[in-house]
């Protein structure tokens, strides 16, 4: 039987093959659309209209930084937020930090601006919370929009304890979750483990003793195991002991050069982002604040033989989740300057130069700021490794060396900035 083709499926096709052929490099020129300024209190919008158009009706996207001391980036992000809030309906907020203390907390105080601002500034990483260049998003912004009909509901989705929340509330609220568990009783020796090493979880108390990290997972997993046939616990309990978990595995290979020293976080937090998405925030469009590192996929281009340990939390919820037609990945890249951490100034430097054949070199001199969104390359089947500075592959220092990749499957859009610099001590700290 012949097929017959409408005048619209020979124009795609024509289309197709003329993407095909004119490669990355012209993609990239052809598909570069200029973003004219990073201020969060512009009133235009018309040049974020790209990035609207890319993201569609994908309900979670995840916004990424080459380094946590690049300041330009942050000052970008909040624009992009502004923008998803007002014009995409997306209304909550999740960052890279405590997920107990963030989304529980943030729940329990009061939402007037003194409240938020301290809250903020206790339980998101300070790495973020004392750069200056986030001080509208965050202390400004946010809440202004509590008086709204589409108030930002603000969660976290690490399993690393740190928040003065967890601090000051994880303990009597695991004691209470315990105590109300019928068959605790049974269970008399984990129950005691849990409680006595629960504070060895925290950032600012990593113990030497790697067994007890051991005896904690046991414990937990005990009572976790204890529950499924009698099912006492809510879904909010489950998750909280399950980063228990995560966080001890984690730490009993804190500082070692093993793949799976990141493997347990990132596993974690593609199931707490899975939870506040299905559980707490089923309804609502979700932005995620994070790492270009964490929220890349693809990184081995092929999942056919890749190995687990090495998957990062853009792989799990890519590979295994239930999100994954949900998701809208935008990493971020710059062409020079220099980066600098707001908390600790050795963690500080100048920025590699692109090499000739990268995505830096390929954006118009004129474009300061500029959104490349992947889709239409992608729909070729044909990719094409090229260098840029993505930050997948780096060290603290050096997260904007330029690396070859497959850096359209890794991303579903990018977003170039030409002048990168580092963090000044915000002024509200």
């Amino acid at each position: 039987m012949k097929r017959k083709f409408t005048l619209l499926q020979m124009l795609l096709l024509v289309v197709s093959a003329a993407i095909a052929q004119s490669g990355i490099k012209e993609y990239v020129q052809q598909n570069t659309h200029q973003i004219l300024t990073d201020n969060l209190d512009t009133l235009y919008d018309a040049d974020l209209e790209k990035f609207g158009e890319a993201i569609g009706n994908k309900r979670i996207v995840m916004l990424g930084e080459q380094n946590h001391g690049d300041a330009a980036t942050f000052l970008m992000k909040g624009r992009l937020i502004k923008y998803l809030h007002e014009k995409k309906g997306f209304n909550v907020l999740a960052f890279e930090s405590d997920f107990i203390a963030i989304t529980e907390g943030w729940g329990k105080i009061e939402k007037t601006k003194i409240s938020i601002d301290s809250f903020i500034k206790r339980n998101i990483f300070p790495i973020w919370t004392y750069c200056q260049t986030i001080e509208k998003l965050f202390y400004n912004y946010i809440p202004q929009t509590q008086n709204t009909p589409a108030p930002f509901q603000l969660a976290g989705f690490d399993c690393q304890l740190h928040g003065a929340f967890s601090n000051k509330n994880l303990k009597e609220n695991i004691q209470n979750t315990l105590n109300r568990l019928s068959y605790a009783n049974l269970l008399k020796n984990h129950v005691t483990v849990v409680l006595k090493y629960s504070d060895s979880l925290f950032l600012n108390r990593i113990s030497k003793n790697k067994t007890l990290y051991d005896s904690l997972v046991i414990a937990v997993q005990a009572i976790l195991i204890a529950d499924k046939t009698r099912q006492e616990l809510t879904s909010w309990e489950v998750i909280v002991f399950e980063n228990l978990i995560s966080e001890a595995q984690r730490l009993k290979e804190y500082g070692s050069k093993k793949a799976t020293n990141h493997f347990y976080r990132d596993r974690q937090m593609a199931k707490n982002i899975e939870w506040l998405a299905t559980q707490k925030y089923p309804n609502q469009k979700i932005i995620i604040w994070a790492h270009n590192g964490h929220i890349a996929k693809n990184f081995g281009y092929s999942y056919d033989n890749a190995k687990e340990e090495k998957f990062m939390l853009g792989d799990f919820l890519f590979k295994q989740s239930v999100l994954a037609n949900e998701l809208y990945i935008a990493g971020f890249t710059s062409y020079s300057g220099n980066s600098s951490w707001a908390t600790n100034p050795k963690f500080s430097g100048t920025i590699a130069k692109p090499k000739k054949k990268s995505i830096e070199s390929w954006v118009a001199d004129q474009y300061n700021f500029a959104f490349i969104d992947f889709a239409k390359y992608n729909n070729t089947g044909n990719p094409e490794a090229f260098s840029m500075k993505g930050s997948i592959v780096s060290t603290v220092v050096g997260d904007h060396t330029p690396y070859m990749h497959y850096w359209t499957k890794i991303f579903d859009g990018v977003f170039f900035i030409r002048n990168m610099y580092g963090c000044a001590p915000a002024t509200l700290r």
